[in-house]
């Protein structure tokens, strides 16, 4: 199995004779750059112990936040207070949608690893085409 995203390519194997295997063939076709034992591969923080692997995506989070000026804010306990059947669609809209969009893209990724947050974000992508201040 190979984990291919454009030309970043992961070989999770367990014996280091196949992934020297997989490693010579890719070669003998592409110019390859071997960059060892992975710690980040596309937003995700990829961390091995004696217990297993773990993923996080704490930096991909962190960079998030610091794009929106929001480092500093406080947390809440659920990203979207229970309740709320639509948002406003109504109010100043954005001069420049596109930091906004941006934004989405970024939470529908991360959503994939929280789901905590893909109903909060499906909500906000409603509203891509004309988001206001309100979003």
């Amino acid at each position: 199995m190979l984990l291919v995203y454009v030309d970043d390519i992961l070989v999770p194997r367990n014996s280091e004779a196949m992934i020297l295997d997989v490693k010579i063939y890719l070669d003998s076709l592409f110019i390859i750059k071997d960059l060892g034992i992975t710690k980040y591969f596309l937003g995700l923080e990829i961390a091995r112990s004696l217990k297993g692997i773990a993923v996080t995506q704490t930096t991909y989070i962190s960079d998030i936040l610091q794009d929106v000026g929001l480092l500093q804010a406080k947390t809440v306990t659920t990203p979207l207070p229970p309740g709320i059947k639509s948002l406003v669609e109504a109010g100043n809209a954005l001069p420049n949608p596109a930091p906004y969009r941006r934004l989405i893209r970024r939470l529908l990724y991360l959503g994939f690893t929280r789901p905590d947050i893909a109903h909060a974000t499906q909500q906000l992508s409603q509203y891509l085409q004309h988001p206001c201040k309100e979003h």
